[in-house]
């Protein structure tokens, strides 16, 4: 497994040449407008930021007020609100939220809430300089980055939403939940998380002021889930009357290591001509798209942990292909 070492050794000089790079598409372009290329999980605010008047147990209502209502029912909101103490507290997103996950006795409900809560305030840089880290339950959590440390999770959970400030931790919304080890239903947790997903580099976000869409495919499917329309549009605004029109764009698909090459080929193909046709729909032209497929051979074979992250598509502006 490739981990970031150090969150400051990304290559982020490169990245942002790549963006600010006059692309060659047969007609002049204006320069792409300098971009933060840093990655959303790295821009720590925390401690740059003091203006948050909320605890942690605020903080966590805001997100999803059902997860913390059971968070205070199972009197784990006293441990938080202790004024010589910080916390780091993963938030499940609502829509994602199984509370009946969470059942049992006052014990065990309170062990299972337990293992959503770190002692100390753990931002993303720190955390993803770690392979995994205790809760407050004694259990750990697996950190996970990218090969290219452009977003983390914890356990299967993709963080959605780093460094939510509070006045006495930190929050990070997820989007699965998470369970310990030895709870019956965490072996299928994985497999009942997105199986696939559509990620934009962070440098094109920028350009065209994007948030990441939240956009799903089904498991061994080509068909985009709804969710990532909103940004899709705005991506084709970008690139056709926005700040980046005429540039050219690079499509890559991936697969897990699952099924043969073949397959897993043709499936990443699948997956990143469907974000194509969506674009060329609203107006990008073909000319501006270069599709690539990886297939499976850039796959965590022995990991399965990163198995949800294998099975996506990139979206960048076009550059040197490393096939």
């Amino acid at each position: 497994m490739t981990r970031s070492i150090s969150i400051l050794g990304l290559g982020l000089c490169a990245a942002l040449s790549c963006a600010t790079k006059q692309l060659d598409t047969g007609t002049p372009h204006e320069a792409i407008p300098a971009v933060d290329p840093t990655p959303e999980f790295e821009r720590d605010s925390v401690e740059d930021d003091s203006h948050s008047t909320a605890d942690v147990q605020t903080t966590i209502a805001r997100i999803n007020p059902e997860f913390a209502a059971m968070v205070r029912d199972a009197g784990i909101t006293e441990d938080l609100s202790r004024d010589d103490k910080l916390y780091t507290v993963f938030v499940p997103s609502p829509d994602v939220f199984k509370p009946e996950l969470l059942k049992g006795d006052e014990a065990e409900r309170r062990r299972l809430l337990s293992y959503f809560v770190v002692p100390g305030r753990m931002t993303s840089s720190e955390l993803t300089n770690l392979e995994a880290t205790p809760t407050i339950t004694g259990q750990s959590l697996d950190i996970l980055t990218n090969d290219a440390a452009t977003f983390f999770a914890v356990n299967q959970a993709r963080v959605l939403q780093p460094n939510i400030e509070a006045t006495n931790g930190v929050v990070h919304e997820i989007d699965s939940m998470l369970l310990p080890p030895d709870h019956p239903a965490a072996p299928d947790l994985r497999d009942a998380s997105p199986s696939g997903f559509v990620r934009i580099d962070v440098t094109l976000a920028n350009a065209c002021e994007l948030s990441q869409p939240r956009a799903f495919f089904a498991l061994d499917s080509d068909r985009l889930r709804p969710g990532a329309y909103d940004s899709l549009v705005d991506l084709a605004r970008c690139l056709t009357t926005g700040p980046l029109a005429g540039q050219r764009l690079l499509i890559e698909g991936y697969a897990d290591p699952r099924g043969t090459k073949q397959y897993n080929k043709g499936l990443a193909r699948d997956r990143a001509e469907s974000v194509e046709r969506y674009l060329t729909v609203r107006g990008v032209q073909d000319e501006q798209v270069e599709v690539v497929s990886h297939g499976e051979k850039h796959a965590h074979d022995g990991l399965p942990a990163f198995w949800d992250f294998d099975r996506r598509v990139d979206i960048s502006l076009a550059a040197d292909v490393k096939l």
